[in-house]
């Protein structure tokens, strides 16, 4: 995961705190839309699902104070991949992705920027890839 300011990290917590009624670090996961709209984004209420399944896989309704702060980050890399959905389907084109990450910052080998795209698993008929499953991959295997 990046590194966040201090002032981010306290933004974050003062936003949380707001939900977390009883001090424990922990709101319910149905607030999240709420906890994000708090902290100046806006997703869609489709994004916000998707993030509830992200946060909450098995299903205990909680969140605790440091996922809260992956979700930031992962609305961030959401916002900017939303600038390259033409058609606002949540997909962008795989070929431009596989450009940008051979040519941008560290460029990956043409094999790992395969490996990447084939991860994503591109839409076959489109050559699009959900840019959530971008942001999935990313925050998991990469900004860890």
């Amino acid at each position: 995961m990046t590194d966040l300011s201090e002032d981010q990290i306290a933004n974050y917590k003062e936003t949380f705190s707001l939900f977390d009624k009883d001090g424990d670090n922990k709101i319910a996961v149905s607030e999240l839309g709420l906890l994000i709209r708090g902290l100046n984004q806006n997703p869609t209420e489709a994004e916000i699902e998707e993030m509830k399944n992200e946060v909450d896989p098995d299903g205990t309704g909680q969140l605790d104070f440091p996922e809260a702060k992956d979700i930031d980050q992962e609305e961030e890399l959401m916002d900017a991949f939303r600038v390259f959905d033409k058609n606002q389907r949540g997909e962008v084109d795989a070929t431009a992705i596989k450009h940008m990450i051979r040519t941008l910052g560290e460029p990956l080998s043409e094999e790992e920027a395969n490996q990447f795209i084939q991860e994503a698993n591109p839409n076959k008929e489109t050559n699009s890839i959900r840019y959530a499953d971008l942001v999935r991959i990313l925050t998991t295997k990469y900004l860890m």
